[in-house]
């Protein structure tokens, strides 16, 4: 099989059928779009979630959604910066 991401190309490579392909598939699809918003939030979910620890938090895109606007409200909340804080800019509103 091939995945679009590295991470889960390479749990594959490593597990083979430990995983069923629907759950590859969910976290490869999860990891690519959190790449491809990764100034957005995504970064939350690649920089500190391991493979098997996506699987066991997150059911589908919604969970990483939710999961992710929490977070990214949590940050805004601790921020030290000024109105024109960059931080003020990551939300889910601009996930492509």
């Amino acid at each position: 099989m091939q995945f679009k991401n590295r991470m889960v190309q390479s749990s594959f490579d490593a597990y083979g059928n430990k995983y069923t392909t629907e759950q590859y598939n969910l976290v490869d699809e999860i990891l690519t779009i959190c790449h491809k918003n990764y100034s957005n939030g995504g970064d939350i979910i690649i920089e500190t979630f391991e493979f098997e620890e996506i699987l066991k938090e997150f059911k589908n895109l919604d969970d990483i959604k939710n999961y992710i606007e929490i977070s990214l409200e949590q940050e805004k909340n601790c921020r030290w910066g000024e109105d024109n804080d960059p931080e003020l800019l990551r939300s889910l509103d601009n996930w492509e």
